[in-house]
């Protein structure tokens, strides 16, 4: 039933990469607030694990890219959302800055990312040109285990 039947209000979700090498999950979730989206750790095959992701994630058709929503919060209260971008081959996780309450990924083929701002109430669609838009995103430390 609309909208707890869109992504991301999955309890989990894992998906191997499109060429069928890696696979990335988003498990221990819990609701940001009653009747709301999830947040969990992404674990990922090459070692990667964040914290406050949305499973809500897809691969690029050509397996090298996740782009997964992530929650931000300061002194308790949610902030926008944003989108991280993490580069499986080069090892990079690169962030947007807020987007919207909640974003979607929607779709990344050939380099073309789609993803949706407020999908449950007032969709927006917002492209993304990979990797061309990682220079306009911060880098993330992360740690790869």
């Amino acid at each position: 039933m609309f909208p707890y039947d869109l992504p991301i209000w999955r309890v989990s979700h894992r998906a191997a990469s499109p060429d069928g090498n890696q696979w990335a999950e988003v498990v221990d979730t819990m609701e940001v607030s009653m009747g709301n989206p999830r947040l969990g750790v992404l674990r990922a095959s090459i070692g990667l694990h964040l914290q406050k992701c949305n499973p809500a994630f897809i691969w690029s058709d050509d397996s090298r890219y996740i782009a997964i929503p992530q929650f931000r919060f300061f002194c308790g209260l949610q902030l926008k959302q944003r989108l991280l971008v993490i580069d499986t081959v080069d090892r990079k996780v690169f962030a947007s800055r807020g987007i919207a309450s909640y974003i979607q990924p929607e779709s990344f083929v050939s380099g073309r990312l789609v993803v949706s701002a407020n999908p449950h109430h007032k969709k927006r669609t917002i492209k993304y040109t990979v990797p061309d838009v990682l220079s306009s995103f911060r880098l993330l430390p992360a740690t790869w285990l």
